[in-house]
């Protein structure tokens, strides 16, 4: 089956992880960033109150999937909702029906879940089994679960139980609001997420790094609410020394459930040698007390740097990157049992925020499995700060836009990879 590029954009009032009144402080909110409110009653309208009730979650149920369900009566009247509870709870399936106060409200009813319901039996019981001895008599699921565990196991339940099984509604949207869950299971490895905000001559930041900030503040509150998304964030030693971000969540819409894991790459050192001044404004702003973080750095510059300042910071984990094979062995570390401690789950994710170098080295492996892209209406010049691949056109990396908005004066374009499209996106 193929997929035209243009059957991927999601429609208006939604980016790559979520609907915007969901995402932005409300005071952010334009008109053209609102949903046009899907017809009361519908399967979609449904639907979006079951992903809805999982953003309530963001953040929180690693490494499961934030899923929700919604129960909804012969008559069309909602009878309870739930959402998966913070790792290991129950499922969201499960929760709904706990609220559910008369059993007989659910005869000839409908669920709508937000991802296919587990066949299987481990921390909790198969929500496959509990809904198809349940008297709901339908049951609408976004998308099948590539989880080796489920994998379309749990919809052969329900269809041998007789119940009504309509899968596909929103199944674009809630496979980008699950791409970390998706990524892990079916491309077996963390997704990468790349991040970043440029002029519109394609400039990361001037060449004398000048200024912080290229972007507006709404797509800064969006790009906060993108480090909640996901479990690492990962930038260059020299993004850190230039622009001493706190790579922290603060101005979205939604409570701050859950904090990155900040992880630096410092392929040249420049951190350990750092003058005093330098030294104090990045431990005030970025690696500040109780806050654990990564610093990777290759086998070689640790050797020459025993001791240094780095080393008297009890939250900062270093580890050695071996080799010289960039994107591969940072995969590799940030896929490991130090990295797994620190963040206290599997990593399932990591979003690269820079600079310009490290989205370089991430895009030239053909590491990157969705873009964040942020162009605002400014020329500046310069060669520096850009991303330089070096490819010709027919050499060129093809990406799918799944979601283009306006941020005030800012373009945001979102995209996947051929890989997610075709592995992740297309219907199985």
């Amino acid at each position: 089956m193929t997929l035209d590029s243009y059957d991927l954009i999601f429609a208006r009032g939604i980016s790559a992880t979520g609907p915007w009144e969901q995402i932005l402080p409300h005071d952010f909110l334009q008109p053209h960033l609102l949903r046009t409110p899907e017809s009361e009653g519908s399967d979609r309208f449904w639907m979006m109150e079951a992903w809805t009730e999982s953003l309530k979650h963001h953040g929180l149920t690693q490494p499961n999937p934030a899923v929700g369900c919604v129960l909804v009566d012969a008559f069309g009247k909602e009878i309870s909702r739930g959402l998966t509870q913070l790792f290991p709870g129950a499922h969201a399936e499960k929760t709904a029906f706990d609220r559910v106060t008369n059993s007989n409200s659910l005869v000839g009813g409908t669920a709508y879940v937000t991802l296919e319901p587990c066949a299987h039996t481990g921390r909790n019981a198969s929500c496959a089994d509990l809904l198809a001895t349940s008297p709901i008599r339908r049951i609408v699921i976004a998308r099948a679960d590539p989880n080796p565990l489920v994998q379309g196991k749990g919809i052969q339940k329900l269809r041998a139980a007789g119940k009504d099984v309509t899968i596909g509604i929103l199944s674009r949207e809630l496979t980008a609001w699950n791409l970390n869950f998706l990524t892990q299971q079916i491309l077996k490895r963390p997704l990468v997420a790349l991040k970043w905000a440029q002029t519109l001559d394609g400039q990361l930041a001037d060449d004398s790094m000048s200024s912080q900030w290229i972007s507006g503040r709404t797509s800064r509150s969006y790009s906060h609410w993108l480090r909640q998304h996901y479990d690492l964030v990962l930038v260059g030693a020299q993004t850190l020394v230039s622009d001493f971000p706190q790579l922290d969540i603060r101005d979205c819409f939604r409570p701050h459930q859950g904090q990155p894991l900040p992880v630096f790459f410092d392929p040249k050192g420049i951190l350990f040698q750092q003058p005093k001044e330098i030294q104090t404004q990045i431990k005030s702003r970025t690696l500040k007390p109780g806050r654990k973080c990564i610093l990777i750095a290759p086998l070689s510059v640790l050797d020459k740097n025993p001791r240094s300042w780095l080393h008297g910071l009890s939250d900062l984990v270093i580890l050695a990157q071996p080799g010289h094979s960039l994107a591969p062995e940072l995969i590799d570390i940030i896929s490991g049992p130090e990295v797994e401690k620190a963040l206290g789950r599997p990593v399932q994710s990591v979003m690269i925020e820079g600079g310009s170098k490290t989205l370089t080295q991430f895009i030239s492996a053909g590491y990157g499995d969705i873009f964040h892209c942020f162009a605002a209406p400014i020329l500046t010049g310069g060669e520096k700060n850009r991303i330089s691949i070096k490819k010709t056109l027919n050499q060129a990396t093809r990406l799918h836009t799944i979601a283009s908005n306006q941020l005030e004066s800012d373009i945001l374009i979102e995209m996947i990879s051929e890989e997610v499209k075709n592995r992740i996106f297309l219907p199985s």
